[in-house]
């Protein structure tokens, strides 16, 4: 593993890794991830995708059983400014965020010969997903969406929802139960998918219109937690307001050396 000192400018890859309060995120730029994931689909290859922010890491840093199911995917991308700054403040200077509704559409939009299989969103929301995916992107092709209540799915549940996925033969499958469940379900069944999966969130529900879309510039600044606040203040106060200052509290102290690194 590499390791940057503070403030230095360093060499780096894609693979490289930049530990923040033990979660390992990939030092990375968008176009980066981009290229890998088009090259995962290509290679029909089972790799997990998983685009962290602050509060993924904040529950990584109260359960360490949980930092290790992060650490253990494949790629672990910087959604959030906040993991992006410090990065670069440690010397990952060319680390830019990988946002999962961006790099989504983003990927989608570059590759119609695709086909997707969408995981998660509330129940009634994949019928709303399906047909903003399409009305945006007409040559789509979406083999299946499969709602998901956001608990962990029960065995019979998980079982029909695999022989689902396996018969239907995507090449990326785009898992929205939102953290912590979406990255349990992606660990408990990467033997049995044999395609990409990344883990998108919210996602689902700006695509159905629940919630708004954040503007470029506010995501650049750092306020998206501020904006998404507004829309969901009786789920998400708690999220914010519990874990964004234990996080500055926390990454501070790592940076001056005396924080657990994992």
């Amino acid at each position: 593993m590499s390791s940057a000192h503070n403030g230095s400018a360093k060499r780096y890859g894609p693979h490289d890794k930049v530990n923040i309060l033990g979660t390992e995120l990939n030092a990375i730029t968008f176009r980066e991830a981009r290229g890998i994931l088009d090259q995962v689909v290509r290679d029909h290859s089972a790799r997990i995708f998983r685009a962290v922010n602050v509060y993924t890491v904040m529950l990584g840093y109260d359960d360490p059983s949980f930092q290790t199911i992060i650490n253990q995917a494949d790629f672990v991308l910087p959604d959030g400014m906040p993991l992006v700054w410090v990065s670069r403040w440690m010397g990952y200077t060319g680390v830019e965020r990988v946002h999962g509704d961006d790099f989504m559409l983003a990927s989608i939009a570059d590759n119609p010969e695709w086909k997707h299989f969408l995981i998660g969103g509330r129940i009634g929301q994949g019928r709303k997903v399906i047909k903003t995916l399409k009305d945006r992107f007409p040559r789509i092709q979406i083999l299946g969406a499969h709602e998901t209540p956001q608990r962990p799915l029960l065995d019979r549940e998980n079982d029909a929802l695999l022989e689902e996925i396996v018969t239907s033969n995507p090449d990326i499958l785009w898992v929205g139960m939102g953290t912590p469940y979406q990255d349990y379900w992606m660990q408990r069944n990467k033997e049995h998918i044999d395609c990409p999966m990344f883990g998108v969130g919210s996602s689902f529900d700006i695509l159905a219109g629940y919630t708004r879309p954040t503007p470029a510039w506010i995501k650049q600044v750092g306020l998206q937690w501020m904006f998404r606040l507004v829309q969901e203040p009786r789920r998400l106060f708690w999220r914010y307001f519990f874990y964004n200052p234990r996080f500055i509290f926390a990454i501070l102290r790592q940076l001056s050396g005396t924080a657990r690194h994992g």
